[in-house]
């Protein structure tokens, strides 16, 4: 988890020292640190877990946004007693890396925002290999501005991955998941304070505008 941390804010300082010459395009850039409190269904057979890291943002006009971002949890637990698998509980690790397009609802100061996107999910168990998972989430929440450089958002995701439960499992020889394939859900919300830069018009930024607000 150290590494993870440490990758995490060497991503997090380039994308910073990159947004100025970003910014001067006239696109607006946002980093911010990111806590997600993650519900899965119980079917998952995982407990619920607070993930931590950062996400940044790129916005091209002033509705639509490309945001990735980068969580982390450490020492939570599998709860397969009330998921239908019979394998023995294991504690893990996790990280998710994802992507989201945003579209704000809005110009002013505090809107609505749509999301959707997906990314990775990786799992890993103690005493076992790693898993990686495709992720998709769509979503909602709002977006506050509290001045020029200083935003807030609170979001709400839908998530839906396949999860073999045999994969985190303790012990090399777990029962197989009779339900491998079967696609699971989860719930999370995120709250961010960014500071945000840039935000000049330009001819992109406005005709991006202009496409949405025709929409």
């Amino acid at each position: 988890m150290k590494h993870r941390t440490a990758g995490l804010l060497l991503t997090f300082l380039a994308l910073s020292a990159g947004f100025t010459g970003v910014a001067g395009q006239g696109l607006t850039a946002r980093v911010a640190p990111l806590a997600t409190a993650m519900r899965w269904s119980p079917e998952t057979g995982l407990e619920n877990a607070s993930f931590f890291g950062g996400a940044a943002t790129l916005g091209f006009g002033r509705y639509v946004s490309l945001q990735s971002s980068y969580r982390t949890a450490a020492g939570f637990a599998t709860s397969f007693g009330d998921s239908g698998y019979s394998g023995t509980d294991n504690s893990l690790d996790a990280s998710i890396f994802a992507t989201d397009v945003q579209l704000r609802l809005g110009s002013g100061r505090i809107a609505p925002v749509l999301l959707g996107g997906g990314g990775i999910v990786h799992l890993q168990p103690d005493g076992r290999e790693s898993v990686r998972q495709i992720m998709a989430n769509y979503g909602a929440g709002v977006d506050a501005r509290v001045n020029s450089w200083l935003d807030a958002q609170f979001l709400v995701r839908d998530h839906r991955l396949r999860l073999d439960r045999s994969t985190l499992a303790s012990g090399s020889m777990a029962p197989a998941d009779p339900d491998a394939s079967s696609m699971r859900q989860s719930l999370s919300v995120s709250a961010s304070l960014g500071a945000r830069v840039g935000g000049t018009r330009s001819s992109v930024a406005n005709r991006i505008d202009q496409d949405v607000g025709a929409a």
